[in-house]
């Protein structure tokens, strides 16, 4: 029985409006592409692995809140939707590796991610431009540097 498979380069429109530009491998979004929320803004544009982040990519969050306080780099675990954009490597829809995390009121994180987590060493620049560096386990601040 012959079966048709998405495979290289083309682009899908799911049900929900969303659209998906890139390479396809057996069905499944993997190689280089860009998801976009039915809205027309990009969500994901980056490598992708058998339908999931992979490798490098940027991941864009249409839900973000502004705020203009600072934000607690303490305790990464209260971020929810104050980030507006994440640059840098994922392992199967996580962030894991190497990143920076934009937040929505001019603060970022750059270092390292695990499993969705700040996790290791990093720099967190706050909204005056000053750097602290630490370690972070789990989401949250064990030592400053």
């Amino acid at each position: 029985m012959f079966q048709e498979y998405r495979n290289g380069y083309g682009n899908l429109t799911f049900s929900n409006g969303g659209v998906y530009k890139g390479f396809w491998k057996i069905n499944k979004m993997h190689g280089k592409g860009t998801l976009y929320y039915p809205n027309g803004q990009k969500a994901y544009e980056g490598y992708w692995y058998e339908d999931q982040f992979n490798e490098y990519g940027h991941l864009f969050n249409n839900k973000f809140k502004i705020f203009n306080t600072k934000f607690d780099y303490k305790d990464f675990s209260q971020i929810k939707n104050q980030w507006i954009k994440y640059e840098g490597e994922f392992n199967f829809d996580k962030k894991q590796g190497f990143g920076t995390i934009f937040l929505a009121n001019g603060e970022k994180y750059i270092g390292n991610f695990k499993q969705d987590k700040i996790h290791g060493y990093g720099m967190f620049y706050d909204i005056n431009g000053q750097c602290i560096s630490g370690y972070w386990e789990n989401n949250l601040l064990l030592k400053k540097m």
